[in-house]
């Protein structure tokens, strides 16, 4: 199978998943702080073992570079005023 096409599938797959959030929500009578924190734990582990088993480890610790942070050749002090 093309990669675009597991591409699609995979994103196909996320957006099914993300909304039956409202059904378990409704279901499992917890708050809906309990409910957000019990998915983004699920997810920044999933995350953590993806990048661990495809080799991409050592990106977790990755800092970006100033140029990342302030694209398109902004200074620093030129930030705070837009």
């Amino acid at each position: 199978m093309p990669s675009s096409a597991l591409a699609i599938i995979f994103a196909l797959l996320a957006a099914i998943l993300m909304g039956t959030i409202g059904v378990l929500a409704r279901f499992a009578a917890l708050p809906a702080e309990h409910i957000t924190f019990y998915r983004l734990l699920l997810g920044a582990l999933f995350l953590l073992a993806y990048m661990l088993l495809t080799g991409k480890g050592h990106q977790i610790r990755h800092r970006p570079s100033k140029r990342n942070l302030y694209p398109n050749n902004l200074k620093m002090q030129d930030s705070a005023e837009i």
